[in-house]
């Protein structure tokens, strides 16, 4: 009977430490602690996909700032006289409201295996950075 036993057990990568340690958020790890995580998931066997959207955005997110000047720079060339202050910030705010929604609907692509994660992380960068550069390029001084 021992042997039988012996015969079937199979050798596990996880140590009984991966099961006691509690684990952070992905939401709330840095950059390069989710991606050991990644890494630990993928070679674990597991699906990834998920995590690396998280990871991929880490490193896409904080250009929008640029972006956004991009994008607000022929807006604020325009005379004061043509829609006022008021029409400015409606405008800031569609714009902001726009790339919330492109970068959501591609984050949400990507989850469900629509979208390489990669491409999902810097949709909405692409998008609006060439609105950006069209309207700068059209803008007149």
């Amino acid at each position: 009977m021992r042997r039988f036993v012996d015969s079937r057990l199979l050798p596990m990568p996880e140590h009984i430490d991966d099961f006691i340690q509690v684990q952070n958020a992905p939401d709330t790890m840095s950059f390069l602690e989710l991606r050991a995580y990644v890494a630990r998931l993928r070679d674990g066997g597991h699906r990834v996909t998920r995590y690396l959207v998280q990871l991929y955005s880490k490193l896409s997110f904080p250009l929008v700032h640029v972006i956004m000047a991009l994008v607000a720079i022929p807006f604020a060339l325009v005379s004061p006289r043509s829609g006022g202050r008021a029409m400015g910030i409606g405008v800031a705010i569609v714009i902001a409201a726009g790339y919330w929604v492109v970068h959501s609907v591609a984050i949400a692509f990507a989850q469900a295996d629509l979208l390489p994660a990669a491409l999902a992380a810097w949709t909405a960068d692409i998008v609006f950075a060439g609105i950006g550069t069209a309207l700068f390029l059209s803008a007149r001084t």
